[in-house]
């Protein structure tokens, strides 16, 4: 009966018909959820795990949202889990300000993206590669706007990427974080960072 499959960077998590969510994996932060830092080799339910419509696992953090629009984070909490601390959580902890959301990506290095129902994407975390896309390199602990992106359809990030991506309702796909081995594909190979979203050309 499962409905939903993600993997993280070590470990996965799925979601049932009948709407709990189960996670396994490495859990030294307590990414799983279960409420404790034990390694699990099996899926254990994530706690407090009401409501969950779609789940996002990063490297040792994981996401979920809500029908609500709001979203739930648990693990490493260098600003990633959005609730204004930098406290790990091994259970569900609510995003503050997020309650309209649409979509929700986790990614590497300690960072979460929001897209909301005004198709504005919103991103909280670490930030040292510049993948809030703010304009800085500057933690945050609650979510911030991406700057210059709107009408955004889709947005991307992997447990092992220090960058982000979005496409626009334009057709315009957008990159920003770091661009080893030119990696953002807008054209620039040098290994930089780039704190805003830049257009990567030809697509």
């Amino acid at each position: 009966n499962v409905v939903e499959l993600v993997a993280g960077g070590y470990g996965g998590c799925l979601r049932r018909a009948d709407a709990t969510s189960w996670c396994w994996g490495y859990n030294a932060y307590g990414q799983v959820g279960d409420g404790t830092t034990t390694l699990r080799v099996s899926p254990v339910r994530v706690g407090n795990d009401t409501g969950f419509v779609e789940l996002s696992a990063g490297t040792f953090h994981t996401c979920a949202r809500k029908a609500a629009g709001t979203v739930w984070c648990w693990g490493q909490n260098g600003g990633a889990l959005g609730d204004g601390t930098s406290t790990n959580r091994s259970t569900p902890t609510q995003m503050l300000t997020i309650n309209d959301a649409i979509d929700v990506a986790t990614g590497a290095n300690g960072v979460t993206c929001v897209l909301r129902q005004n198709r504005t994407m919103w991103c909280v975390g670490t930030n040292l590669n510049g993948e809030l896309g703010d304009g800085t390199r500057i933690g945050r602990t609650t979510p911030v706007q991406v700057r210059g992106l709107t009408n955004v359809l889709h947005m991307s990030e992997g447990p092992w990427s220090y960058s982000n991506l979005a496409i626009t309702s334009a057709n315009e796909t957008y990159a920003w974080g770091q661009n080893t081995a030119g990696s953002l594909g807008i054209g620039i190979a040098a290994t930089t960072f780039f704190v805003t979203p830049q257009r990567v050309p030809g697509f």
